[in-house]
């Protein structure tokens, strides 16, 4: 062992050297594109969250994945890299970035194609040296061990085919629950600064003590929404932003009524059995589809959370419980719910002083009487035809009407931002 671990020490050593023998007094390539939020990208592609298992498609253009590139590596400082570009030709894919080493940089480039329909790393150079394949493998799969990025080795599993063409490339992947696991062990990084990760934490362990704690079977969901805006008040008076204490607030409730594994953010273990489904109108399934359609509408947008919501409805209507106006209504209730929790400081305050002390059920989600819900596709066809006709858009207008018309939506007073 002890031999062994000089020897590794000793090629650690050598690689090291020879990298920096490599480097370069100017990076090579400079940032190609403006970072975007990771729900900017997502808007304009196939939802992440998809109503069912199957084999789906993502094309990106040459542009957006300049975007993609840059956004991840400055979620990650510590990588220290200055500079980064992608071209797409035909089939092969031409990184170039240059790493800070010290005072000085390393410049590299790798050419990606496609070996048995999936994306291979084909060659890596450094400056103007080619580095033996079998030196590219170890660095990789030390980089995943070290980096703990098994869960990218997980989504790249999941791939099924990829198609690379000059300025644009398609990828098709298996959406599955083991991608859904992978997603959000790397996503929670990706997606959360640490210091949004610790107000998750804070708000998840609020959410499952307030369950430990209530004795009641079927708890109202604006009794939790109430407790922890209290929080969120007070955090917000003791200088923390408005905005980002909600949204942290609203992904904490979504995370507590999903099906995902919340060990990651530190909850402790004896709260995490205490995971009570909450109510809204005397239903859990509209306290779910209210916020979980508000978290996502944050990271995705709400156009395309809405458009994810409806189409788990049609998929309903085809394999599940049926099509529900009432789903689709908590649904927009949330993403409504999300715009004005975030839009602003003065916003965010406004809602944080309403919520702290009152909470009604109908402020939420209001109670809409005689919504069409359980119908098949055969059903849906008969009644409205298609989403686009007039009878389906006149229905959705007096939902949204209704929605609006709760006193969280009026204007408000002004407070001190």
């Amino acid at each position: 062992m002890k031999r062994l671990l000089i020897m590794l020490a000793g090629t650690v050593s050598l690689l090291l050297g020879v990298a920096f023998w490599l480097t370069d007094s100017e990076p090579s390539v400079a940032m190609t594109a403006e970072p975007a939020p990771l729900q900017h990208l997502l808007e304009r592609h196939t939802p992440t969250f998809l109503p069912a298992e199957g084999v789906y498609e993502i094309e990106a253009t040459e542009a957006d994945l300049k975007q993609l590139f840059v956004t991840l590596v400055q979620k990650y400082p510590q990588w220290h890299v200055k500079g980064i570009d992608i071209e797409l030709m035909e089939q092969k894919a031409l990184i170039r970035s240059s790493v800070q080493v010290g005072p000085r940089y390393l410049n590299v480039t790798s050419l990606v194609g496609i070996r048995g329909n999936k994306p291979e790393l084909l060659e890596v150079q450094l400056a103007d040296q080619v580095l033996p394949e079998w030196l590219v493998n170890l660095a990789i799969e030390n980089t995943l061990q070290i980096a703990r990025l098994e869960p990218v080795w997980q989504m790249y599993q999941s791939i099924e085919r990829v198609r690379i063409a000059p300025q644009r490339a398609v990828l098709a992947y298996h959406w599955s629950e083991r991608m859904v696991s992978a997603l959000n062990k790397q996503g929670k990084d990706f997606l959360f600064s640490p210091a949004d990760q610790q107000r998750i934490t804070m708000y998840l362990v609020a959410a499952h003590k307030y369950a430990e704690q209530s004795k009641v079977k079927r708890e109202p969901l604006p009794k939790l929404f109430q407790q922890l805006f209290q929080l969120a008040q007070q955090r917000t008076q003791t200088g923390e932003s408005a905005v980002d204490e909600n949204r942290a607030l609203l992904t904490a409730l979504a995370l507590y009524h999903s099906n995902l594994d919340l060990s990651d953010y530190k909850v402790p273990k004896a709260l995490l059995k205490q995971r009570k489904r909450f109510y809204l109108n005397k239903r859990k399934d509209l306290a779910r589809h209210f916020v979980l359609s508000a978290a996502m509408s944050l990271y995705m947008g709400d156009r395309l959370t809405d458009s994810v919501g409806l189409l788990k409805e049609l998929d309903d209507s085809r394999n599940g419980s049926g099509f529900s106006f009432y789903d689709l209504a908590a649904d927009r209730a949330g993403i409504r719910f999300a715009r004005q929790a975030t839009k602003s400081e003065t916003l965010a305050k406004q809602l944080q002083a309403m919520l702290a002390v009152s909470v009604d059920e109908a402020m939420l989600v209001p109670a809409f009487k005689k919504l069409p819900e359980g119908m098949s596709t055969k059903q849906f066809e008969a009644e409205f035809k298609d989403t686009q006709s007039a009878g389906f858009k006149q229905l959705l207008q007096s939902i949204d009407s209704q929605i609006e018309a709760s006193p969280l939506y009026r204007k408000p007073n002004v407070i001190a931002e």
